[in-house]
């Protein structure tokens, strides 16, 4: 893709706020589900004494860090994702971040296998 659409073309779509791969979802649209998921389904499980662990691809997740972490849409643009590990939140009464906690783990090396 990014042969094709170039450069900096390729980092908007990769990383913008409201810019669309072809025929896809941007991250404002993957935000739209996903927000209203999180403050239905998940928020009330915390609220109520649960531990919750979400599990999902780059964008999802992204959208999520961006509405509890409350970052701006330029913000989310440059926000790396961490692999390989676990970041924990404590959250507010709207689901927003009091504290956040990364856990990394040793990365796994398949060079070998």
């Amino acid at each position: 893709m990014k042969e094709i659409l170039g450069e900096e073309m390729f980092e908007k779509v990769r990383r913008g706020w409201d810019v669309a791969i072809p025929q896809g979802e941007t991250l404002k649209m993957v935000n739209e589900r996903v927000v209203p998921y999180y403050l239905s389904d998940i928020l009330p499980r915390i609220k109520n004494g649960e531990n919750v662990l979400v599990v999902s691809h780059g964008n999802a997740l992204r959208a999520l860090i961006k509405y509890i972490e409350s970052l701006s849409d330029e913000a989310i643009e440059n926000t790396e994702m961490m692999f390989g590990g676990v970041v924990m939140y404590t959250i507010n009464e709207e689901g927003k971040s009091l504290s956040k906690e990364e856990r990394k783990t040793p990365s796994v090396s398949y060079d070998h296998v």
